[in-house]
């Protein structure tokens, strides 16, 4: 069975898991060079998005609170996580919502049973440190433990709605010494897609993102230099837009020729009727070096997809 710190740290990385999806003031560090946002709040007050946000109940929520016996849906109002892609060492997430004192408790007590934790301070504020007991096994761990990166997670309550866990520990000081939150500055490398109404939002700094292996090492994604989408709701529909920002026109006009042939093969195919009829709602059109995507569907298609 998996244990119950692990549940809670597998089910905050996966949310942004469903699709790479911020608002121009989402808090994440200025060197960011990746972001992904869950807008849980948005999910629970919107047609679209309440039908996403039991899914996140029924597969995420419900199994931490299964493990952990605490109920985090309630109190939580979204999620950021952002990262520079290197080595994931400097990723963070960032719960968003104003957590009681017993709700505190019960997460610290809980990881307390299954971890290491111990109590910090810095700034005035106090953190935790948790590690996994079983992560250090040898004295050549140790050693590596003790002079690398910490091999565990440190968290932080703030006082403005703001928890951070992360190990990266620059991280951790910038927070507490700007007093237990991030202002919020989205990093010029990062595209950031308004909507009204955003579920699901994130982007990436392709240009210079370190991400190595699959399609990262493709012809195609060395001449995207930035990349954004936004999963919304539009009067009870599903909005998906993107953007791709290539290095020239020509590239542009490459990438929307790729993306429309994938389109075609995909209803020429015939394999999945279904999605070809979704995907020939898709409209992609270029701009000069961007290249625009826009998708609507019912609600009920993207939990769907998501399972």
């Amino acid at each position: 069975m998996r244990k119950p710190l692990h549940t809670l740290v597998l089910a905050l990385c996966l949310l942004p898991l469903a699709s790479l999806a911020g608002p121009s003031n989402l808090p994440v560090a200025a060197d960011a060079q990746w972001y992904v946002h869950a807008n849980v709040l948005e999910m629970r007050q919107t047609v679209a998005g309440q039908q996403l946000y039991a899914w996140l109940d029924g597969e995420v929520f419900s199994e931490i609170e299964e493990e952990l016996g605490i109920d985090l849906g309630k109190e939580l109002d979204g999620v950021t996580v952002f990262g520079s892609g290197q080595g994931g060492h400097d990723a963070a997430v960032i719960l968003h919502g104003f957590f009681s004192a017993q709700t505190r408790e019960e997460v610290l007590a809980r990881i307390n049973t299954e971890a290491t934790m111990t109590v910090e301070s810095a700034y005035g504020r106090t953190y935790y440190r948790v590690s996994d007991p079983d992560a250090l096994e040898d004295e050549e761990r140790r050693a590596k433990h003790a002079e690398a990166h910490f091999e565990g997670a440190e968290l932080a309550f703030g006082d403005m709605g703001q928890t951070l866990i992360t190990q990266d520990a620059e991280l951790m000081n910038e927070f507490l010494a700007s007093g237990g939150h991030f202002a919020g500055s989205m990093p010029a490398g990062l595209l950031v897609i308004q909507a009204e109404h955003p579920l699901l939002q994130g982007g990436m700094d392709a240009q210079n993102l370190h991400l190595e292996g699959g399609p990262w090492e493709s012809e195609m994604f060395q001449n995207v230099q930035q990349a954004a989408l936004t999963i919304a709701d539009d009067n009870g529909l599903v909005s998906i837009r993107a953007e791709v920002v290539a290095v020239d026109p020509m590239m542009a006009d490459a990438i929307s020729n790729i993306i429309q042939g994938v389109v075609s093969l995909q209803a020429l195919a015939n394999e999945d009727p279904e999605a070809a009829a979704l995907l020939a709602n898709l409209k992609v059109t270029t701009e000069g070096t961007v290249v625009n995507m826009a998708l609507s569907l019912e609600p009920e298609k993207i939990v769907e997809i998501l399972d």
